[in-house]
């Protein structure tokens, strides 16, 4: 694939997660909690469940809803940090350690400045623990890059051996 394909593709992408993220964080309090809850519910519906008397279900959905959402900030921002780090790779072609110190920067910046929106949405208010868990996020898609790109350089190099 060209460069400048890549360039596009990946710039693309990096903006698509970006303004997903920000329509999430632009729900009031009320909507993205019925969607968290929504998503727990589907889950514990699910046929390993059915054995489960339905209160106990209703305690999963009720008592796991923090932890639903804080895993979304993650798994949001996991996807973002590859993505960045891609766009910036595919810009940035001479410089090998550059992308990732920027990716990890740049996730920072755009989590805090998604919390600092937060406080012009209904119900809604700026937490650092969700900058941190989404710049944890965007660290884990650089360890992800980082062990897909070596498993990538060895099969290559034991092909050629």
């Amino acid at each position: 694939m060209g460069i400048v394909i890549r360039r596009i593709i990946f710039t693309l992408t990096t903006l698509l997660l970006m303004l997903s993220s920000f329509g999430f964080s632009n729900q009031d309090a009320s909507v993205s909690g019925r969607l968290s809850r929504g998503i727990l519910a589907k889950t514990a519906e699910v046929e390993i469940f059915n054995d489960v008397p339905y209160s106990k279900k209703a305690d999963f959905v009720r008592n796991s809803d923090h932890i639903t959402r804080k895993l979304a900030h993650f798994t949001e921002y996991t996807l973002l940090g590859i993505s960045l780090y891609l766009m910036l790779s595919a810009w940035l072609l001479r410089s090998k350690k550059l992308p990732y110190y920027l990716t990890l920067i740049l996730a920072f910046l755009y989590a805090s400045t998604d919390e600092v929106h937060q406080i012009f949405v209904s119900g809604r208010g700026p937490q650092f623990g969700d900058v941190l868990i989404d710049t944890s996020g965007a660290l884990f898609g650089l360890i992800i890059v980082t062990a897909v790109r070596f498993l990538i350089k060895k099969y290559k190099f034991s092909k050629c051996s």
